[in-house]
């Protein structure tokens, strides 16, 4: 079993392997997305990993038997923002945790795969703290619906600027554009360009549909 504080990181994140089974085996790992074998490194201590990296594990009996590969990809999140979420997410959808929509991990059309964060019945509202003032030039968020799930895109998406977290600039409105009658899987990014605004906040609200239906976020884009 690869272990480690959780899939994504910040800075540098250490990897341990635990063999899960009551035979003494040795376990061999590689980083470069390999499959491991005898000749390659033995798991002694814990390592560390500091750029994204896909982890993969084996263990070997002393008879030669090998267990199946094991394998673990981790994300260093590319950024030093910090989010903050004015509304709850579902227990059962959570994304990956607290700074989900910015760890720069996307979502995939298999949207119980864990890379969505689900909300329902209720707006989503998050602010994020880019650390410093920059020139925004583009702004916006990804969704994902599936009618059949119960899941829509959001109404609207709006967006507001501001250099200091108290007073925030008009907001730019983003009209949802997919049908709430599309069927499968759909996945869209509201995304506005704009005219290079100087903020170091940027608050997001998700507007939802109807009442007691979901929206699933995944990511929220800001680039300058």
């Amino acid at each position: 079993m690869i272990k480690a504080a959780g899939r994504t990181f910040r800075g540098s994140l250490e990897i341990g392997l635990t063999a899960t089974g009551p035979e003494p085996v040795t376990l061999h790992y590689t980083t470069d997305s390999s499959d491991p074998d005898s000749s390659s490194p033995q798991f002694v201590k814990p390592f560390v990993i500091e750029t994204d990296t896909t982890v993969k594990a084996i263990a070997i009996a002393a008879n030669g038997s090998r267990s199946h590969v094991v394998t673990a990809t981790y994300h260093r999140i590319p950024h030093d923002w910090k989010l903050t979420l004015q509304s709850n997410y579902s227990s059962q959808y959570t994304g990956g945790g607290d700074f989900a929509l910015i760890d720069g991990v996307r979502g995939t059309s298999n949207w119980s795969g864990g890379a969505w964060q689900g909300y329902q019945g209720r707006d989503v509202v998050a602010v994020v703290d880019l650390g410093s003032v920059q020139k925004v030039s583009q702004v916006g968020a990804g969704f994902l619906q599936d009618v059949g799930s119960w899941i829509w895109m959001p109404s609207r998406v709006e967006i507001e600027l501001s250099v200091d977290g108290k007073t925030f600039g008009p907001p730019f409105v983003i009209v949802n554009e997919v049908s709430d009658k599309q069927e499968g899987v759909v996945i869209k990014d509201f995304v506005k360009t704009i005219a290079p605004t100087e903020a170091r906040y940027l608050r997001l609200r998700a507007v939802h549909l109807r009442p007691e239906t979901w929206i699933f976020a995944d990511e929220i884009i800001i680039i300058y």
